[in-house]
């Protein structure tokens, strides 16, 4: 008696495509997009204009809330699909969406192990964070540091939608947004070419530069990019620095919401 082999027997398995490769030219020329996006002229006020609603000042903060919201997840997407161009030149296949995205770290081995290292991570953090804070009052006590423009917007925004969306910019898309681009794209650039400890270091005060907290907020902001880079060589994951980033953009917030009463 003999047995059938099966019809599929003979066809070989489909090949499993290798992680894409991204050059240090190729990262750097993502992230100068995402910065020149983020941090070069915007959208004219002429023609912004047209947009704005007309009334109330919680009209035109909501306007302003959900439009960086926009333009922030737009900016990302622009650098990513720069960094697959980028790096499709020099190969015969384009990168994929998702095997970008999972080489930039948005990956877990273990779900619940990376949100508690990043909880972790975040209470670890908070004495040299507070000697930072402590250390940048003392040294710039005299010069004025301005706020961050989503916090202005705190005064007018009152209602309870209003306050789930600050909470989105600020706690969700401000962390993913920033831990892909800073941690995903630059740092792995930055520790190729450098190093571990000047790449993190490196990659910290670039984050500390492009915030507008300066120059007081420089010294907390970027301990804050040590801890999150030092997240990201030890998990190889960008989900404890989201979490991490979250949480402290989150409390800030609550903060603010408290000095603010409706």
């Amino acid at each position: 008696m003999t047995t059938e082999p099966p019809a599929d027997a003979g066809t070989p398995p489909l090949p499993v495509p290798a992680p894409p490769v991204f050059s240090y030219g190729a990262r750097a020329v993502a992230f100068s997009v995402y910065l020149l996006a983020m941090l070069g002229p915007r959208i004219p006020s002429s023609l912004m204009k047209p947009l704005m609603p007309s009334g109330s000042r919680a009209a035109v903060a909501r306007f302003s809330l959900t439009f960086t919201i926009i333009y922030s997840l737009l900016a990302l997407a622009l650098a990513l699909w720069t960094l697959r161009v980028w790096t499709g030149r020099s190969s015969t296949l384009r990168p994929t969406l998702r095997g970008t995205l999972a080489e930039l770290g948005l990956r877990t081995r273990n779900f619940v192990s990376d949100v508690v290292m990043g909880l972790g991570g975040y209470v670890i953090s908070l004495p040299y964070l507070f000697v930072a804070l402590g250390i940048s009052a003392w040294l710039f006590h005299r010069y004025k540091t301005p706020d961050n423009p989503v916090f202005r917007l705190v005064p007018h925004l009152n209602s309870p939608l209003d306050r789930g969306l600050l909470f989105l910019a600020v706690a969700v898309v401000a962390p993913i947004v920033e831990e892909t681009m800073f941690r995903g794209v630059l740092y792995p650039a930055l520790r190729a070419r450098w190093g571990v400890p000047a790449g993190v270091a490196l990659s910290a005060g670039v984050f500390a530069i492009v915030h507008p907290n300066l120059p007081s907020g420089f010294l907390p902001i970027w301990t804050i990019g040590v801890a999150l880079a030092l997240l990201y060589e030890r998990r190889q994951s960008l989900l404890p620095g989201m979490v991490f980033h979250g949480l402290n953009n989150a409390l800030i917030l609550l903060f603010t919401l408290w000095a603010h009463p409706k």
